[in-house]
């Protein structure tokens, strides 16, 4: 498998850490649970040998905490997460309501990045 073989060239010449699934990839054109799967692979073959850090942005809230979720689930570091697509939202935007406590609660467990686009 080309995953394999890149995230073992990768590790092999001594990076930090691996991020797949991030917002400007081909994730936004992954069914989630094809993202899902993809998380569950890489993290076999990462085998926690360096830190994993999973991309579950979403055009919604429901499926980014799912994705988020289920990274947790099968062992990845931390997650990467980005304010809905499209909008100018203040910063405490992902840490409000019911998304924004699980983010909150995953947060407490594993790590969380925010990444937005200022200007959008």
């Amino acid at each position: 498998m080309a995953t394999e073989a890149v995230i073992e060239h990768f590790i092999e010449t001594g990076v930090d850490g691996i991020s797949p699934l991030g917002s400007t990839g081909e994730a936004s054109h992954l069914t989630s649970e094809e993202r899902k799967r993809f998380i569950e692979e890489v993290t076999r073959i990462v085998g926690g040998r360096v830190p994993l850090v999973v991309g579950v942005g979403a055009a919604g809230t429901r499926e980014a905490v799912e994705l988020a979720r289920h990274a947790e689930g099968v062992g990845v570091h931390a997650v990467l997460i980005v304010s809905p697509f499209y909008c100018a939202h203040r910063p405490p935007f992902l840490l409000e309501g019911e998304g924004g406590r699980a983010v909150q609660a995953l947060r407490d467990r594993r790590g969380v990045g925010r990444y937005s686009g200022p200007g959008i």
